[in-house]
């Protein structure tokens, strides 16, 4: 199936000579998609306004519902003198510019985008086996004048699990019980183990408060497939939070992971997503 869309790749929308979006091809499931990494077990997009998302496949060998879909966000982040945090995502149909053709080849993707406020970015996101190396920095501030300003990733894990397990905690459980979340704390290099179902706020003390240096995330409901987010040097800070920041929950319920690299900064290592 992958040679055959390997194949019908070749046929893709032009570039627009006024760099709005990036150029894309056309033939499913591959449509509005600049680039594209097929492993057996998920498929990564970079669409053409540069938003990245993975699916799981299936034991049909089929991708998985929207609903499960990761998305992964690139923005700035502005941190304010009071320390205030705005976002500022990627500007909608403009400013986005490559040098590079869509394919489903790429080891490497290089690109350069405008977010809300005019800041100037770029990515480079490179695919080898089942990991993703993501990388970006601000390149020119734009309006974007006070503040410290950040680079940042996103990422988005949704429900991992059909909602009817809300309202069931026996049956919940008994899918669950295998689950396992486990990550290192970034302060004490502490190795924290939690339950897909039991409510948590990560945001405490004994928890992912101030960072993160590895998350495994092992779940059922993933396809029987592990999530592994780092950096590539192992000692980088990542952010474990709540679907709702603050708010506790259940992380089969989502959670998101999220990774900067501040203006100016050449040593931050780059964000690494792997699916075993």
């Amino acid at each position: 199936m992958i040679a055959a869309t390997l194949m019908s790749a070749a046929c893709f929308a032009p570039h627009s000579t006024q760099a709005q979006r990036l150029p894309a091809m056309a033939e499913a499931p591959w449509g509005g998609v600049f680039s594209g990494y097929a492993r057996r077990g998920f498929h990564f997009i970079i669409n053409d306004e540069a938003q990245c998302e993975l699916f799981l496949i299936d034991k049909k060998r089929k991708r998985v519902g929207q609903s499960r879909k990761v998305r992964i966000y690139p923005e700035v982040v502005v941190e304010l003198p009071d320390g205030t945090r705005i976002s500022k995502r990627l500007k909608n149909d403009t400013g986005y510019e490559s040098d590079q053709k869509p394919s489903l080849k790429h080891e490497k993707v290089k690109l350069t985008a405008l977010t809300v406020g005019e800041a100037k970015v770029e990515m480079t996101i490179s695919y080898s086996g089942n990991k993703i190396t993501m990388d970006g920095r601000v390149l020119e501030r734009g309006t974007l004048k006070e503040g410290e300003l950040y680079f940042s990733y996103k990422v988005m894990v949704p429900a991992m699990y059909t909602d009817t397990y809300a309202s069931n905690k026996k049956k919940e459980k008994a899918r669950m019980r295998r689950d396992k979340i486990k990550f290192y704390r970034a302060k004490d290099r502490k190795k924290v183990s939690l339950l897909s179902y039991v409510p948590v706020n990560l945001n405490d003390e004994d928890q992912a408060l101030g960072g993160v240096t590895e998350i495994d995330v092992s779940m059922d409901g993933q396809e029987g497939r592990d999530f592994i987010f780092a950096t590539a040097d192992g000692k980088g800070v990542l952010h474990f939070e709540n679907k709702v920041k603050d708010k506790e929950g259940r992380l089969w319920e989502g959670y998101q992971v999220k990774w900067f690299r501040a203006m100016g900064d050449e040593k931050a290592s780059a964000f690494v997503i792997e699916v075993k």
